[in-house]
């Protein structure tokens, strides 16, 4: 016979409802099943959460995933179509080509450009132009300074026309 004395393991509950079913600790606490499930779902819908689930999905498994989508036949033109009237972006009236229209541009064209005061098609153009185009202003007046400025401060042999 031994003389060890058995000591009983406590059971905790639950911290957040009381319950002493399915409980598993960790650096948050002894919780069940439903509340861990609750927290987490909770977590997703904060901006934390969002924020988790934008680095994880451009990650580098993440970016595996796409990729994987994107080669799947029709999967990534059914996407981008319903991405476009979803957000209320007008149907294209030709076919996207494989670079960007603006001439000299050899970049992939992935971006549909729409004049946002009449919401009419104006073409296909690669990310740098589409977002470019935007910070100008979005319209020739803008783009006519931009060109201007560009023009007034031309730097010609080292030294800078106009300064």
């Amino acid at each position: 016979m031994s003389n060890s004395i058995q000591i009983p393991v406590p059971i905790k509950p639950c911290r957040k409802c009381g319950s002493f079913e399915k409980i598993s600790g960790g650096a948050r606490g002894l919780r069940c099943a439903p509340c861990k499930r609750a927290s987490r779902r909770k977590f997703n819908q904060s901006e934390a959460g969002k924020a988790k689930q934008y680095r994880d999905n451009h990650s580098v498994a993440g970016k595996e995933k796409q990729r994987k989508y994107k080669a799947s036949p029709n999967g990534h033109a059914k996407n981008i179509a319903r991405q476009r009237k979803a957000r209320g972006y007008p149907e294209p009236t030709r076919q996207c080509p494989s670079i960007c229209e603006i001439p000299g541009c050899e970049e992939r064209a992935t971006r549909l450009d729409h004049c946002h005061v009449t919401g009419a098609f104006r073409g296909w153009l690669c990310r740098n132009h589409n977002f470019g185009i935007g910070l100008i202003g979005d319209t020739l007046e803008h783009a006519r300074a931009v060109v201007q400025y560009l023009e007034n401060t031309k730097v010609v042999d080292g030294a800078q026309k106009g300064a």
